[in-house]
């Protein structure tokens, strides 16, 4: 509804304007009415009417200029219709020269001129609205299209190495990315405990935190400086400055990264971890920086809070085998007493801990040891370890998460377990074991006959008596099994999880799973999806 102001010194002009029409039938509201151009820019002001009726001659502020100070306004967007009295066409054609859009003669005033006149001005305004929109949208999408490029770039940059020197330059050129030609460095910035903070539904719009970390971090910055920042992962977050002035120094850049940690939790309440880089010159030096912070965050897997630290205060072993600790944690998950593999799994942690092995590696280590306990489960309806859990203890941060899906994990196999005394020997478990942990290459009986040192025939009939089963029968069920987990998994195409189960043609395992499960990956994939949307 267009908001309309009457601008009379008259009143019985206003009375009669105010009459003419059932305003609020025809889309307007009338505001108000004033006796002059002063009177009438106070309303304005006020109540930012569309569409001003104003009379041309009036006393202190007349008709003329209140149209000038209307169109030098800033809080004045609307449309001006003049009305005068005979005789004063001089004043009319000035009206329409300042911005006036028509103007309507009093003495011959019938409602149907005065509610065309209004339809003209409110049509104009709705176009205008339009347009502006348009444009608006357009001026959105080109600066949402440029940070999405930008991102890419440094997405290519920190996970690609075949970006040469010259191509680096020419796209960071395009796309004005900037650094010191001299000194610079790195500030990895990944969100503590994310699964935790996901989950708490404190993020629920994730496309505007990358966007609020961005400010908080530029308010912090010298004007004169020149900052990049970078949205890498749904987690990460990258920030290059040059390395000068007050972060020159170690000091200076661990009381930043400091203040920024503090910053985002109190204006986010978020919980980061910040690593700060060692010194590079160019953009091409920017994925070993970011390689060494990835690697360097790791060490909040062994503390208790979030960490603030430079590079090389992360030093790690990875000589250190855990194979005595697996063997372990794996003997006490068989016997089935809770407490005593958690207390396995919690020594195993310090061992690690006191060993400096890094955190992929220990988690590694679990991995392979639920491997083993899928081998152990293979008889059963669901012998694989839903995707999820599996993710979570990979992308666990720390202890807590960890261990989390380690609990989950063993919950699982114990409520799919079947008998000890109805597993296979040991030979086969090993077999079974080996294609779990290679479910995503091409495995060769040769391969696994190797892995139990047994002539391929044996093997073959071993396998067969064993299991009712022919091993490459076998093989493809548990692939099967894995992709229909998989195809759980939104943002993974059919393409991709066919490459991930180890059948790279996607027609193949099309046909396999269709054989297998009576519909195809799509449609299976389509009807999991609904049944998590379905309120």
């Amino acid at each position: 509804m267009s908001k309309v102001l009457i601008v009379d010194d008259e009143k019985i002009i206003r009375i009669g304007l105010k009459m003419m029409i059932p305003w609020e039938q025809h889309g307007f509201e009338l505001i108000g009415a004033a006796e002059d151009g002063e009177a009438a820019m106070a309303l304005v002001e006020q109540y930012t009417p569309d569409i001003v009726i104003t009379d041309l001659k009036m006393p202190r502020l007349n008709g003329l200029e209140l149209i000038q100070k209307l169109k030098e306004a800033q809080f004045f967007s609307g449309k001006i219709i003049a009305i005068s009295n005979y005789g004063e066409f001089d004043l009319v054609r000035e009206a329409m020269k300042l911005g006036a859009i028509d103007y309507l003669l009093k003495v011959t005033l019938k409602p149907e001129n005065l509610l065309d006149s209004m339809n003209n001005a409110a049509n104009q305004l709705l176009s205008e609205k339009k347009k502006q929109e348009l444009e608006r949208q357009k001026e959105v999408a080109q600066i949402e299209n440029l940070m999405l490029a930008r991102t890419n770039f440094f997405k290519d940059l920190v996970y690609f190495s075949n970006m040469s020197e010259s191509e680096v330059d020419r796209q960071a050129q395009k796309l004005n990315i900037q650094i010191d030609p001299k000194r610079n460095f790195l500030l990895l910035i990944t969100i503590d405990e994310y699964v935790q903070t996901m989950n708490s539904g404190k993020w629920t719009q994730k496309h505007l935190l990358a966007f609020a970390i961005s400010n908080i971090i530029s308010e912090m910055v010298d004007v004169s400086f020149v900052m990049e920042f970078s949205e890498i992962s749904e987690r990460d977050y990258m920030v290059v400055l040059p390395d000068r002035n007050k972060y020159e120094s170690a000091t200076g850049k661990l009381q930043f990264a400091n203040r920024i940690a503090k910053l985002l939790k109190l204006y986010l309440n978020l919980g980061v971890n910040v690593v700060i880089s060692p010194s590079f010159a160019s953009l091409q030096q920017v994925r070993e920086a970011y390689r060494s912070c990835k690697e360097a965050v790791e060490l909040r897997f062994y503390k208790h809070d979030a960490i603030v630290i430079q590079v090389g205060d992360a030093v790690f072993d990875g000589k250190k085998h855990m194979q005595h600790e697996q063997d372990n944690l794996l003997e006490h998950i068989q016997s089935g007493n809770k407490e005593a593999y958690l207390g396995c799994f919690d020594d195993m942690y310090e061992k690690a801990k006191q060993g400096r092995v890094p955190p992929a590696q220990f988690k590694k280590a679990i991995s392979a040891v639920l491997d083993s306990c899928e081998a152990f489960n293979a008889e059963s309806e669901h012998p694989l370890l839903p995707e999820q859990v599996r993710e979570q203890l990979s992308r666990g941060d720390n202890l807590a998460e960890v261990r989390e899906a380690f609990v989950q994990a063993v919950s699982y196999f114990s409520q799919n377990a079947i008998p000890v005394s109805s597993k296979y020997r040991k030979e086969i478990r090993a077999i079974i074991a080996y294609m779990l942990k290679h479910i995503d290459q091409k495995i060769t009986l040769q391969m696994m006959a190797s892995v139990v040192n047994m002539n391929e025939s044996y093997l073959t009939r071993l396998f067969k008596k064993e299991t009712g089963k022919t091993i490459v029968n076998f093989l493809n069920e548990l692939r099967l099994e894995k992709g229909r987990e998989l195809l759980k998994n939104p943002d993974l195409s059919i393409k991709e999880i066919a490459e991930l189960v180890g059948i790279p043609d996607p027609f193949y395992f099309n046909r396999l799973f269709n054989k297998t499960y009576g519909l195809n990956p799509t449609d299976f994939k389509k009807n999991n999806l609904k049944s998590i949307n379905r309120p």
